[in-house]
């Protein structure tokens, strides 16, 4: 994601993540910030399934995408 959309992801993550029902103490943002590449963990999550494609989709809107090992596929 380009490092100059990270703060308005991380502003929309958590409504996202509330609309799954997942507290704020339960969703996690680390990883390698000042190349955009991000890693995100979230505990107590009962539709992950959901959860995913709705975050998948909000990366996306940000320009970013989804890989499995930064961002190299």
């Amino acid at each position: 994601m380009p490092v100059t959309n990270l703060q308005r992801f991380a502003e929309q993550l958590p409504v996202v993540c509330a609309a799954h029902g997942i507290a704020d103490k339960d969703q996690h943002l680390f990883g390698h910030l000042l190349v955009g590449n991000l890693h995100l963990s979230f505990a107590n999550c009962t539709s992950a399934q959901a959860l995913e494609s709705d975050v998948i989709e909000l990366i996306r809107s940000f320009g970013g995408n989804s890989h499995a090992e930064h961002g190299i596929g």
